[in-house]
């Protein structure tokens, strides 16, 4: 969950993402990557029951736990939690959370 906040709108949302270093590291690095053929992917298949969040969000996350050299998802997941505008750059679906 995500903390509700009148301080951090989209547009200072956008704006941290755009200067954050891993961010743009991560960027850059996911460019290399044709995300249509998922895109394509996940359209055909997405009346059998996918999970909710978009499939390059889970690739992006596994290319991340790969290029990190992490063996086990614990370490992704502590990773993440660390850097939490990487989790909203991976396209993952996120929900505020009011009552943080």
């Amino acid at each position: 969950m995500i903390p509700s906040s009148d301080l951090f709108d989209h547009s200072v949302m956008t704006a941290l993402l755009a200067h954050d270093p891993l961010v743009s590291q991560y960027r850059a690095f996911f460019s290399l990557f044709d995300w249509s053929v998922v895109d394509d992917f996940q359209a055909k298949h997405s009346a059998r029951g996918r999970p909710a969040h978009p499939e390059s969000a889970y690739l992006k996350a596994f290319l991340i736990r790969q290029k990190e050299g992490f063996t086990s998802t614990s370490q992704l997941r502590r990773f993440l939690l660390t850097h939490p505008l990487l989790v909203i750059e991976l396209g993952f679906h996120l929900v505020l959370d009011p009552s943080a």
